[in-house]
């Protein structure tokens, strides 16, 4: 998933979410949260910044 102002390109826009030039915030929501939810072992998926 691509997170940003500009297009990442033609190939990558089927999973780009555009969002504004400013700081922003992702947040994850999780509904009938299963044990590894809310007893903490379950990670969400690592987030990388691509400057």
């Amino acid at each position: 998933m691509h997170v940003g102002p500009t297009s990442p390109g033609k190939d990558k826009e089927s999973n780009w979410l555009p969002s504004p030039k400013e700081p922003i915030s992702l947040y994850i929501r999780a509904y009938w949260g299963e044990q590894p939810i809310l007893g903490g072992s379950w990670k969400p998926p690592v987030i990388k910044r691509l400057d």
